[in-house]
């Protein structure tokens, strides 16, 4: 994988796109902005593990399976989005292309039916503990 000198800075992008989660308690909207690498990608910074560590990640709808077993969708600070205990698998090789990529991990999005190993996804795993009020996510994109 590359090696990137500030693993918190975004990247270099036409467009900006901010997914929003519903958050149960406080009924506020989790905005967790996220960047279009040439519309091939989109990237966002999440923090995982305990004391929390920042990587970027690609977005994907494809399979539902994550890298951690904590995550934190990085919402303001008041309206961040804390998963425990979530379940992760681990990539045992990589293609060049993912080698040299600007992302360090994967978050998959997708739900049940498409999932890997029977592994829960994380939004689906955030609605079984209630975190989100509502069964919704969405992507709103806009050219910047």
């Amino acid at each position: 994988m590359k090696e990137l000198e500030n693993t918190t800075e975004e990247p270099k992008s036409e467009n900006e796109t901010e997914t929003e989660y519903y958050a149960r308690k406080k009924k506020k909207v989790v905005v967790q902005h996220t960047y279009s690498f040439f519309d091939v990608q989109y990237l966002a910074n999440i923090s995982t593990g305990t004391p929390g560590q920042k990587f970027r990640v690609v977005l994907d709808y494809a399979s539902g399976n994550i890298g951690e077993d904590t995550v934190k969708f990085l919402g303001r600070k008041r309206t961040r989005i804390r998963m425990k205990k979530i379940e992760f698998g681990q990539a045992s090789t990589l293609s060049p292309a993912a080698e040299q990529s600007l992302f360090e991990g994967i978050i998959e999005l997708a739900f049940r039916p498409i999932v890997n190993d029977n592994m829960t996804p994380p939004l689906i795993f955030a609605m079984h503990r209630k975190l989100l009020a509502k069964p919704i996510f969405s992507v709103h994109s806009r050219a910047i």
